[in-house]
């Protein structure tokens, strides 16, 4: 049997002249692709959904083809799956989180105001950390901001010594809190996944924290994540089969590493793109409509990784050092015992002679 992209090149060699011929590494992304999904007929059947409906949703499909380069960044990536996998095994934290978001997307004015906080936060990275702590009490924040001279609050200390270094900073951050405080709207959606990434941040939310940290290294890359979830939020039926599927390459190990690559190829080559749904839908039948009306079924997550307090030390070998011999130390000299003195002879002393008077 023909290779996939063989096959397509024969079929489209008709059709347009000026097709350009894939390169080797087009081929094995394209005949992967083809046999991954053919090995799960229910698969192709989302993979032809999909495409079918990002087409009809062009600003979706636009924002989900830009954050798709920085998914092949291996750091973002590995960070990106674990906090997928965070809203998948927590039902409370997707349904914030995603409440967060669907808010935003249903009122401009709110996310203009919360892109202004999140502005502020990105010109300051010294200060990542300590902006859990002040947006996830708002309240107690706005005190502080309006009075800075008083005691800092825990988690706020940072912000006293950069206002001393940047005024504009406290004048910044107290207007566009006060701005979002005056919302019904962010006491509804917006302050309640800030406090819940502040109580979480050792726990659920520690996948969505060392996300944010690696974000906020690159704005801009923070920018493209953040419309992508604001697009995915304004459209409540699709978001979650999206993820679904997401999800369900990321099981196939084959899939997992090909399937972007392969959407970018036939975005450059729609020639191709259209001669393959032609080949299922004469394989499969049409495709069926999607996302479907019911709720996506839930999948399998992986258990959360472990976090590790320092690196692993490797185990020492057990290897019997030899004993060390300590030298021995010369016997001191003795010393010479002196000579005993010689006894002195004993004169025998005569008593003197008495003379008969």
């Amino acid at each position: 049997m023909l290779a996939f992209a063989a096959a397509l090149l024969a079929a489209t060699a008709g059709v347009a002249q000026e097709v350009i011929a894939p390169t080797a590494t087009e081929k094995a992304v394209m005949d992967a692709v083809w046999m991954g999904l053919n090995a799960q007929p229910s698969l192709a059947d989302h993979h032809r959904g999909f495409l079918a409906y990002i087409s009809a949703h062009p600003q979706l499909g636009s924002a989900l083809e830009a954050v798709r380069p920085l998914e092949r960044h291996p750091v973002f990536r590995e960070l990106l799956i674990e906090f997928d996998n965070s809203l998948a095994r927590d039902e409370e934290l997707d349904r914030t989180f995603e409440d967060f978001y669907g808010t935003l997307a249903a009122d401009e004015a709110l996310r203009d105001a919360v892109d202004s906080v999140y502005r502020v936060e990105l010109s300051e990275p010294p200060l990542r950390e300590a902006f859990i702590d002040l947006l996830g009490d708002v309240d107690v924040s706005l005190r502080f901001l309006a009075n800075p001279a008083r005691p800092a609050p825990s988690g706020l200390y940072l912000f006293k010594a950069a206002f001393k270094q940047n005024p504009r900073l406290r004048e910044e951050l107290l207007d566009a809190l006060n701005a979002l405080h005056k919302m019904p709207a962010a006491h509804a959606a917006v302050f309640p996944w800030w406090q819940k990434v502040l109580e979480g941040r050792d726990s659920v939310c520690r996948p969505y924290v060392r996300l944010a940290r690696e974000l906020a290294r690159h704005p801009q890359r923070f920018w493209v994540w953040h419309g992508t979830q604001v697009e995915l939020a304004r459209d409540p039926k699709a978001r979650p089969w999206i993820l679904f599927f997401e999800r369900r390459l990321r099981q196939d190990p084959t899939l997992s590493q090909s399937y972007d690559v392969y959407l970018d190829i036939i975005r450059r080559r729609p020639d191709y793109a259209k001669a393959a749904l032609d080949k299922w839908e004469s394989d499969l039948g049409p495709a069926p409509a999607w996302p479907p009306d019911a709720e996506p079924p839930v999948l399998p997550v992986p258990a959360a990784a472990k976090e590790e307090v320092g690196p692993k030390k490797p185990a020492r070998p057990d290897v019997k050092k030899p004993v060390a011999q300590m030298p021995r130390m010369p016997d001191m000299p003795t010393r010479p015992t002196k000579p005993e003195k010689p006894k002195k002879p004993e004169i025998a002393i005569q008593a003197p002679s008495q003379k008969n008077t």
